[in-house]
Parts: structure tokens; sequence; C-alpha cells
């Protein structure tokens, strides 16, 4: 419980921070493969920093007393502390309830996909599979597998569809999707893997639109995003069928690349650091020995009067292990 609830309140700090810098000078340019790289930055150092601890001894105050340390770690070690740790599992419960739910889901969309692959026609093409089907959310991409409507012909529109669905799979977009994805599942009650999640996901649409579409020919890809409406989406647990960016993605064709984009990818190291580095130094963290050092606790609660007997192993320094006997200490 002591290390829990700090942790996850340091991931949505840090991860909240990434993402201001992204929402600040990095969303809508054209900076696509670093925007990419820093999405999937943020989530990786996010979780992985506040667990990093990095720390140096810090002498005790003088002042300190021996029977002021034994208390503090009577305290710490969290004995009749029970209504925090009621709170602590109904949380954990309704954690645990909701992510149970979000894996399932997100196994199921993946289940959906792989029984699609096995119940058609796979082609081995040029560094990916074909698999032609009438599914109505054809044409889409997972893997290395580009499944394709039948009713779909490859004209000017439908070759185009086609190198926008194969961007996607040389690129390994699906990766990213699944990492983000499987993040969001474990760590939903961040909003800001949420907020990461979907500005990856059109990070990818603005990566492979670039590459599939020539001399900027917006008119006819505004038609190709009619006919493949949501594309690529479909390991996400909302399907906003009839919801694309079609707007952001368009300008994004449009735009040149932006001003001081060196120093938008420079910046990120004077700034992102120190907040990295003060959530892994830990100077309170490790303490110098104490006056007093408690070897072993044992304890007898007395439930009617809400009291503990303590029987405690302690060691002075340069001294002999001694028994302390502390009686009636409330719960």
């Amino acid at each position: 419980m002591d290390a829990v609830i700090p942790y996850l309140l340091k991931c949505i700090v840090l991860s909240g921070l990434f993402t201001c810098y992204y929402w600040l000078f990095l969303r809508n340019k054209k900076l696509h493969s670093f925007n990419r790289f820093y999405l999937l930055f943020s989530i990786i150092i996010s979780l992985a920093a506040p667990l990093i601890h990095i720390s140096w001894p810090e002498q005790y105050p003088p002042a300190l007393l021996a029977s002021d340390y034994i208390s503090h770690t009577v305290n710490a070690a969290g004995m009749g502390n029970s209504l925090g740790l009621t709170w602590f599992w109904l949380f954990f419960s309704i954690s645990v309830a909701v992510t149970g739910v979000l894996l399932t889901l997100f196994i199921a969309n993946i289940a959906w996909i792989l029984r699609i692959k096995r119940r058609h026609v796979n082609t081995r093409m040029e560094g990916f599979n074909l698999i032609e089907t009438q599914v109505s959310q054809a044409p889409f991409s997972f893997l290395d597998n580009l499944f394709w409507n039948e009713c779909i012909t490859l004209n000017d529109d439908g070759q185009k569809i086609f190198d926008h669905e194969l961007a996607h799979i040389k690129g390994r977009h699906t990766y990213d999707k699944l990492l983000s994805h499987f993040v969001t599942c474990i760590f939903w009650m961040n909003p800001f893997y949420w907020i990461i999640q979907r500005e990856l996901n059109i990070v990818h649409e603005f990566i492979a639109d670039a590459r599939s579409i020539r001399d900027a020919d917006t008119r006819s890809f505004a038609r190709m995003l009619l006919a493949s409406h949501n594309q690529g989406h479909y390991l996400n647990l909302a399907h906003y069928f009839f919801h694309s960016p079609v707007k952001r993605r368009l300008t994004m064709l449009t735009m040149g690349r932006p001003g001081f984009s060196y120093w938008r990818k420079l910046l990120i190291i004077p700034v992102m650091i120190p907040l990295v580095v003060a959530f892994t130094f830990h100077p309170d963290s490790v303490k110098a020995e104490p006056p007093i050092k408690v070897l072993s606790i044992k304890g007898k609660k007395d439930l009617q009067n809400k009291t503990i007997n303590l029987q405690l192993k302690v060691v002075k320094r340069g001294q002999k292990p001694a028994n302390i006997k502390l009686d009636k200490v409330p719960l």
C-alpha cells in the first residue's frame, strides 16, 4: 500500500508533463517519426522512472530519541492500520475488476482478427500476408497481415488504400498499438495514457498517409478516407465507426515542416531530464544508522481494548541486543 499509490501518482504526474509538452510544442507538427518515438518514450519513461531509486544517506537529527525511533518503526510497520488497508483493498479490487474487463475486450479484439485470418485464404506476398475477405471493417492491417475487402478494386483510390495499409505493416505500427493499449488496460486510471494512445494512433495515420499519397493529392485522398473510414483502428475498445480525423490528416498533408523543428526536439533534453531525475532521486529513502535499531517486532492484539502488546528486540549502537516490552499500545 505504501508503494503502490505513490507509484501510480508519480506515473500520472510524469505522463501528464510529457503530454503537456507534446500538446504545446509537437502536436499537429510535421515531425511524425519523432512524435511517434516521443509518445512511446513517454509511456516507457513514466512507467520506469518511478521504479528507479537513487539515494544518498541522510543523518538522523541529534535530538531524535530512541523511543521516538521505536514509535516511528512500529507505525511504519503498518500495525493496526485497518482503515487504510480497507480502502486500499477496495481500490485494488475495483482496479483489478476494471483491468480484467478491459483485457478481456482487448484479447477478444485480437481473437476476432485472428479468426478472420484463419477462416479466409492467406496469400503470402513480399513482406506481408494478404487476406481477402468480405467483412465490412476491411481493409485494415494487423502485424504483417493486410485484410483486404474483396469489393474494393485496385484502381487509383484502391491502390492508395492498399499502399496506406501496407505502410502500417512496414512501419510495424501494430506493435506500438499493442503496447499502448496494454498499458491503458493496466493503468486505466491514468487519463494521460488514453490521450497518448489516441495521439499515437493518429501519428500512425499521418505516417501512412505521407507514404501513400503522392504530390499532395488531397482531393483523391479525401475520397479515399470516405471509402475507408476508421481503417487501422480495430484494436481500440471504442470504435468510432463514422469518425476519422479527416481534417487533421488533410491539413498535415499540405503543411510544411514547422519552424524551429530542431529546437522543438532539442528542448526536450533540458526540460525533461530534470523532471525524470526529480522522480528517481530519493534523499530520504536511505537513512544513516540510527542510535537504536529494531531487530524484530512481535505483537499480540487485544481487539476488545483496541490495543496491542509488543515485544521488541533492539540493539543500541555499540551494545548487545536487548528486549523491550510495550504494553497496551493503541491500535
